[in-house]
């Protein structure tokens, strides 16, 4: 039987099961049940000449060859893609935040430090809008200040993150409102070294990178490792920013002793990020004198829910020594929840994690002073 699809208008999609107005109002625009007059039929070519297959053109039966004029990647406009994760985005619920870090705790100024292993963070990988939606809101959210990272490919992969952070386009970025947008990065990528730091350099705290070096080269052959010395209003802090390599039983005790010798320097002294197989030698890192381990062994270990989609055992943590312990508000946490968006792959599924190592935080007060 024959329908005269004249008879109705493109609204009455909505009357179809599973079609509400947030889906129709994505795919509207390029929907009609109209002719298109100004439709100028072309006589039937031969297959050899047809061009807008899929993205390319055959030119004089030569091989094919993808043309940029058509604007046409696999079939689907650029501004169909974006109408897609704008979808994708909505269904991928954020975590609810319980609470809004306003830069204090108990009424004295603070700032929270993180470290994250953002899991081989590549060019390609950041370009996706998924992965730059959920690192950027991971951020916002927590109310990190400065944030070390860990196996980051190129400083060009922090600045994308950074120009999203300052100049939102993302609307899930654009939305939340405690942004000071004045964002920073620094990296290191010297000798393969895949670490970096982003810092708020205009957030409620006053933040200035002083400098960023090479970690100690006596560390070298079980960590990588970069340096940043950081001043924080008046306060001047170093942060060690490390990636564990695997180690082999003998180098255990030297490994020790050469954060032994970090921890006793008489400056506000931290050393965080991916501590890799020694968190399965836990004592080499709790044995340690004038130190302390900030997160509970028992809060990093094995954890899997539907919100994440991945187990793994956290190995980050922070190692403070005496001086800077005394700035410490007792807040910390690891963050699972609202690692994934619906436009990241999971294998041949939607809904992957952005990185599949969870962040961690540390709060300290701004000045020592304060928590006395």
């Amino acid at each position: 039987m024959l329908i005269n699809v004249l008879l109705f208008q493109v609204d009455d999609l909505r009357k179809v099961k599973n079609i509400d107005y947030i889906r129709l109002d994505n795919f509207i625009r390029y929907l009609t049940v109209q002719d298109d007059e100004n439709d100028i039929s072309e006589p039937e070519q031969e297959h050899d000449s047809c061009n807008g297959t899929n993205g390319y053109s055959r030119m004089n039966g030569g091989p094919f060859k993808y043309s940029s004029t058509n604007g046409i990647m696999n079939g689907m406009p650029a501004s169909a893609s974006a109408d897609i994760f704008e979808l994708l985005s909505i269904y991928s619920t954020r975590p609810i935040v319980n609470e809004i870090f306003k830069y204090s705790r108990n009424e004295k100024p603070a700032i929270r430090i993180a470290s994250w292993n953002l899991d081989d963070f590549s060019i390609e990988k950041v370009s996706n809008f998924g992965v730059k939606e959920v690192v950027c809101r991971t951020l916002l959210e927590n109310g990190w200040s400065i944030v070390a990272v860990q196996n980051v490919e190129c400083d060009v992969c922090l600045k994308m993150i950074c120009d999203e952070l300052n100049k939102p386009k993302l609307h899930r970025v654009q939305e939340w409102k405690n942004n000071s947008r004045h964002w920073k990065f620094e990296t290191y990528t010297l000798l393969g070294t895949k670490l970096g730091f982003i810092y708020d350099a205009r957030g409620a705290n006053n933040i200035k990178l002083i400098s960023a070096e090479k970690g100690p080269p006596e560390l070298d052959f079980f960590c990588e490792s970069i340096l940043a010395n950081f001043e924080i209003e008046n306060t001047k802090v170093q942060i060690l920013n490390v990636i564990v390599k695997y180690q082999h039983q003998s180098n255990l005790q030297e490994v020790q002793y050469h954060f032994q010798k970090l921890m006793n320097f008489d400056t506000n002294y931290s050393i965080c990020g991916d501590f890799g197989e020694l968190m399965n030698k836990i004592e080499i890192l709790t044995d340690l004198e004038n130190s302390k381990l900030v997160l509970p062994v028992n809060l990093l270990k094995h954890h899997s829910n539907s919100t994440t989609n991945f187990a793994k055992q956290c190995t980050s943590n922070f190692l403070l020594n005496t001086k800077f312990q005394k700035y410490l508000t007792g807040m910390h946490g690891i963050v699972r929840q609202g690692l994934t968006h619906l436009a990241i792959p999971l294998g041949w599924r939607w809904g992957g994690p952005a990185s599949s190592y969870s962040p961690i935080w540390v709060e300290f007060f701004v000045n020592s002073e304060l928590n006395m």
